[in-house]
């Protein structure tokens, strides 16, 4: 039986100083870098104005190659793809993350598990 890989990690928060005005949420990520490893790579990535929140701390998360389209061509070019074993893993989800895309029509690859579906969300840990 296939398993997915699972990781530990956090979700942080990047958000821009506007000198006291309303601050500006550039984004919410997942990652399994330590927080101030992730903080320093992030000044170095949007600038030095940025502050790193931590939001949720040891979280499972799963590496996945995620995709969306309406267009039947480019669906099957995505299964072609995936069925050849060819993948992407670069982004980390959350179980809950993994269930509302799938709920929003994006085809979901787990490292370990390959192409997912609702029916197998229960092969993911909280």
């Amino acid at each position: 039986m296939k398993r997915s890989k699972k990781y530990l990690g956090r979700k942080v928060r990047i958000i821009q100083d506007m000198d006291g005005y309303n601050n500006n949420i550039l984004a919410e990520i997942n990652t399994i870098q330590d927080f101030e490893g992730f903080a320093d790579y992030a000044k170095t990535f949007y600038g030095d104005d940025v502050e790193v929140k931590l939001i949720k701390d040891n979280l499972t998360l799963y590496k996945c190659d995620t995709r969306k389209t309406d267009k039947l061509n480019e669906q099957c070019n995505i299964r072609d793809r995936w069925a050849k074993g060819i993948f992407d893993y670069r982004d980390y989800f959350t179980k809950k993350e993994i269930e509302h895309m799938l709920k929003d029509n994006y085809f979901v690859a787990v490292q370990g598990l390959q192409e997912i579906d609702l029916a197998d969300l229960d092969k993911l840990e909280d």
